[in-house]
């Protein structure tokens, strides 16, 4: 960002476009190419914009089309329009009765303004390492409908993501919808996310889903954002779950597994080690909602299994700590040093 920048207005120049048809759109979108950005929420794009981080010469507005804004069901699932918004994904009913670990990654979205604001496709399409909605599609085995001028493909939303701030839309293509087909019987399914704030992203999420075959896990998919270049699956922790026994030292296995699968970032907002004292000892309550959905029981006995020399987070300390600093800010501008202050 230019140090003279005012991140509160938009300062570069562009043309602005707002068609009436997914088709008008995608004729833009080939017309401009890498000159164009479309917009939905505009919840990352406009901040972008502010920062002068991107400068697109053409904006192609979706709001006024209203045939991507929808949650229907379908004989094979459900299917969700890509500029429905992520409050309307939260609460609406057959979700959170259907796939409550999307439901539940939606509620996590930053702010209220936000989740009203901020659309599916838009965090899909955005391509961050840290999207909330990506691990909950990807263990849900959603599919990305993309639309161009080639006409209407469907690809796995595990396969959406290329690289950070990278999709696979090729020129002149669009996410048209996602298709979550329906749940099989005897399984469950959870999100966690774990943030500094709970307006910010994640410094890591994860999405689990177990299915039940007796006291046995039949098959098990593991998602994580924030920890990898691209939302992945913990493929080699889920083979450690499936076809055994469902106990909590499967559980710490599968957990010291993930830490070695993925690859976490050290930033501002957590070190590298950050990711394997919240996978190893955090997420077994998420895997264990997960399994108590999916209805498998659990023995409080066999929490034994976890090592005394790990040091858990105490969640209410930090909370403590970030109002007692709050309740001293008194310019929004201060709202910048929350993150250096929380430690």
């Amino acid at each position: 960002m230019n140090e003279m920048t005012n991140s509160h207005i938009l300062m570069g120049q562009f043309d602005y476009y707002e068609p009436a048809s997914i088709e008008e759109a995608i004729s833009l979108l080939q017309k401009y190419g890498e000159h164009a950005r479309l917009l939905a929420g505009g919840t990352d794009l406009l901040v972008q914009m502010k920062m002068e981080r991107i400068a697109p010469s053409h904006l192609i507005s979706l709001g006024a089309i209203q045939d991507m804004e929808y949650i229907i069901t379908r004989q094979d699932g459900l299917e969700i329009g890509a500029r429905t918004s992520i409050r309307a994904i939260a609460h609406n009913a057959t979700v959170r009765s259907f796939f409550p670990a999307l439901a539940e990654a939606c509620e996590s979205f930053s702010t209220t303004q936000t989740q009203i604001m901020g659309t599916l496709g838009g965090n899909l399409c955005n391509a961050s390492p840290a999207s909330d909605s990506a691990p909950a599609l990807i263990v849900q085995k959603a599919n990305a409908i993309i639309e161009g001028l080639g006409g209407i493909r469907s690809i796995p939303v595990e396969n959406f993501f290329l690289n950070p701030g990278v999709s696979a839309l090729k020129r002149g293509e669009l996410l048209r919808a996602v298709l979550l087909p329906w749940p099989v019987s005897k399984s469950g399914e959870a999100f966690l996310k774990i943030s500094r704030v709970a307006a910010d992203i994640a410094k890591v999420n994860v999405a689990a889903i177990l299915e039940r075959d007796g006291e046995r896990v039949r098959s098990c998919r593991l998602a994580f954002g924030s920890v990898a270049p691209t939302p992945r699956r913990a493929k080699r922790s889920e083979a450690i779950l499936e076809g055994k026994r469902f106990t909590q030292k499967l559980i710490a296995e599968a957990a010291q597994t993930a830490v070695a699968e993925m690859v976490p970032i050290d930033d501002v907002r957590s070190g590298d080690g950050t990711f394997s004292i919240i996978c190893e000892v955090n997420d077994l309550p998420a895997v264990k909602d997960v399994a108590t959905e999916a209805g498998f029981t659990v023995e409080e006995s066999e929490m034994e299994w976890m090592p005394k020399d790990y040091v858990s987070i105490d969640e209410e300390s930090i909370e403590a700590k970030a109002y007692k600093f709050l309740e001293g800010i008194e310019e929004v501008d201060d709202v910048q040093n929350v993150y250096t202050n929380l430690g």
